[in-house]
């Protein structure tokens, strides 16, 4: 079967992301949330969240002042392990496609060892 087939991604409620922010994600915090996307394959296997990041110099800084308001952070993704390829690119592009006029940034955080593969792969500057 296909990633399409096999996964689904869906619209969920912060609160559902609770127990994967405190508990799963690394951080053990939760960031701001505007949209969070839950990835399932017949229950919750993963979530991304996107907020506003917490420096409005840096949405100012990304492409002005009068468009800061369309910055957003890509500020949690959070899978469980042993998922096949590509499913983290599928994941991404879902979740993006259900957001419009945003102007994404996010970061991959070296000190644990992560190297922003998922953002390269799904082609982000």
């Amino acid at each position: 079967m296909s990633i399409v087939d096999t996964y689904k991604v869906k619209v969920i409620k912060t609160e559902e992301c609770k127990e994967w922010l405190l508990y799963k994600h690394y951080a053990k915090r939760i960031p701001s949330i505007s949209y969070a996307f839950g990835l399932f394959k017949d229950e919750l296997i993963g979530i991304l969240t996107i907020g506003k990041p917490a420096s409005n110099p840096l949405c100012v800084g990304v492409c002005g002042k009068e468009n800061s308001k369309y910055v957003y952070e890509l500020n949690r993704l959070c899978v469980n392990d042993g998922l096949e390829k590509n499913v983290l690119s599928y994941f991404v592009g879902q979740a993006l496609k259900m957001i419009d006029n945003k102007i994404l940034v996010s970061y991959a955080d070296t000190s644990q060892n992560h190297h922003g593969y998922i953002y390269q792969a799904t082609n982000w500057l």
